[in-house]
C-alpha cells in the first residue's frame, strides 16, 4: 500500500515535470493560494526593533487585544502577519514588499509617518489598503489613495481647540504664539485661526500672532505684544518644554489668558518646566481611559485590565491599535471579501460612525478619521479630563 502511494506521488511529479515549469509553478501557486485562503491575513507593518520599538509594540498590543476578542471575520480565522520595519526607511521597503508577497488583505501600521509613507507607495501599487494608527502627518493619506488612519490628523487639533475656546470658554479674542521653525506649528496655528474667526464671525478676533524659534529662552517681546491686546485665550502649538517656559513667563508678566495646546503637551516636561503656572493649561489629545465614548471603549478597557491587571492603564497607542483592527474587520465584513483590495478600499471609505475604543470613527474623503477629540487640562500638577469635542456628523 505504501509503495502504491509513493508511486502515485512520483507519477504526479513526473507528469508535472513533463508538462513544463509553467504548469508546475501554477500547481504550487494554487496550493499556496488555497492555503492562504484558509485564513484571512492582516499585515502588521511596525517597528518591532530599533528606536521606535516601544511604540510599535504598544500599537501591536492593541491589535492583538482586539484579535483576541474578534478572532474571525467572514467565518475565517484572522492571521496576523508581522513584518518588522526596524524603525528604518530602507527596511520599511523590505517589510512592505514582504507583506505584499505574503498576500495580506490589508495592513495595519506603521508607527512613524515617514515609514508609513515609504511603505504606502508599495501598498498602493499592490492595491492593498493600509490603516495608520498614530501616524499623524497629513501626507500619509493625502498622497496615497489606499492609506487610511484611525487617529486624527495633526491639523484637526486646531479645529478642535478653536471649537473648545469659543463654545466652551466663550472666548471672543485669541492670540497665537507659533514656532516659526516648525511647519506643523505654523500650519495648525493657521487652522486654529481660520476656525476661530469662523466661529466668532469676527475677522478681528485673532488679536495677535507672534513667533519664536525652538531654543529661545526669553519671550518678553512676544508676551508684551500679547498683553496689550488682552486675549481670552492663547493658542500655543509647540513642544512641552517651550510651552512650559512661555506659560511661566506669561504668568510672571501678569497675563491671565487660558493657554491652549496640542497632544504633545501631555508630557510631564510641561508640568516640570511650567510648575504652578502650568495649572489651567488645556490641550487636545487622542484618548483618555477614564472616558467611555462607545460600547467598544468598555470592551477594550475590560479586556485590557483582564490581560494586564486591574491597575494597568492603557496608552493611546494601544487603544488606537485596537481601533485599527476593528476598522479592518468591519471593512472586510462589509466588502464580503478579503481578496479584492480595490473593493476593500472603497468599502473602507464608506466607514461611518463605527463604534471604537477612542470614539465613533468616520472617514472623510481624504481617508482621515473624523472623531471625538478629548480635551484635558492641568490641575494641581496632574493631567485631568475636561471634556470631549464631538464632530457634527451631518
Amino acid at each position: 500500500m505504501k509503495k502504491r502511494i509513493l508511486g502515485g506521488i512520483s507519477l504526479i511529479l513526473i507528469t508535472l515535470m513533463m508538462t513544463g515549469c509553467t504548469t508546475y509553478d501554477n500547481f504550487i501557486a494554487s496550493v499556496q493560494k488555497d492555503k492562504t485562503e484558509e485564513t484571512i491575513r492582516i499585515g502588521i507593518f511596525e517597528p518591532l526593533s530599533g528606536p521606535d520599538y516601544a511604540f510599535g509594540q504598544l500599537e501591536l498590543r492593541g491589535i492583538e487585544l482586539a484579535q483576541g476578542i474578534y478572532p474571525k471575520v467572514l467565518g475565517k480565522t484572522v492571521e496576523l502577519i508581522k513584518e518588522d520595519n526596524r524603525s528604518d526607511p530602507d527596511y520599511a521597503k523590505v517589510a512592505a514588499s514582504n507583506l505584499v508577497k505574503k498576500r495580506v488583505a490589508l495592513v495595519l501600521g506603521s508607527y512613524g509617518s515617514s515609514n508609513s509613507m515609504i511603505g504606502g507607495v508599495i501598498f498602493e501599487k499592490a492595491k492593498i489598503p493600509a490603516i495608520g494608527i498614530t501616524c499623524t502627518n497629513p501626507l500619509v493619506t493625502s498622497i496615497n489613495s489606499y492609506y487610511f488612519r484611525v487617529c486624527f490628523v495633526e491639523t484637526f487639533q486646531g479645529i478642535a481647540m478653536a471649537k473648545y475656546a469659543v463654545n466652551d470658554l466663550g472666548a471672543k479674542k485669541a492670540a497665537i504664539i507659533q514656532d516659526s521653525d516648525s511647519d506643523f506649528s505654523v500650519t495648525v496655528a493657521q487652522v486654529f485661526a481660520d476656525k476661530f474667526v469662523s466661529l466668532t464671525a469676527d475677522e478681528a478676533s485673532i488679536v495677535s500672532t507672534t513667533k519664536y524659534s525652538e531654543g529661545d529662552r526669553n519671550f518678553t517681546n512676544q508676551l508684551k505684544a500679547i498683553k496689550t491686546e488682552a486675549p481670552d485665550v492663547i493658542f500655543l502649538p509647540g513642544n512641552p518644554y517651550d510651552a512650559g517656559l512661555i506659560i511661566s513667563q506669561a504668568r510672571e508678566a501678569g497675563i491671565n489668558a487660558v493657554f491652549l495646546g496640542i497632544n504633545s503637551w501631555e508630557d510631564e516636561t510641561l508640568i516640570e518646566i511650567g510648575k504652578a503656572a502650568a495649572d489651567g493649561a488645556t490641550f487636545s489629545t487622542l484618548f483618555d481611559p477614564s472616558v467611555i465614548l462607545t460600547k467598544e471603549t468598555k470592551v477594550f478597557l475590560d479586556a485590557y485590565k483582564t490581560k494586564y491587571g486591574k491597575d494597568a492603564v492603557p496608552t493611546k497607542e494601544e487603544a488606537l491599535g485596537f481601533d485599527a483592527y476593528l476598522v479592518a474587520i468591519d471593512g472586510i465584513t462589509r466588502a464580503g471579501t478579503a481578496l479584492d483590495g480595490e473593493m476593500l478600499m472603497k468599502t473602507l471609505l464608506n466607514t461611518n460612525q463605527l463604534p471604537a475604543a477612542t470614539g465613533d470613527i468616520t472617514f472623510d474623503p481624504n481617508k482621515d478619521a473624523i472623531k471625538p477629540v478629548i480635551i484635558k487640562t492641568i490641575q494641581n500638577g496632574e493631567f485631568v479630563y475636561k471634556t470631549t469635542t464631538v464632530p457634527v456628523w451631518e
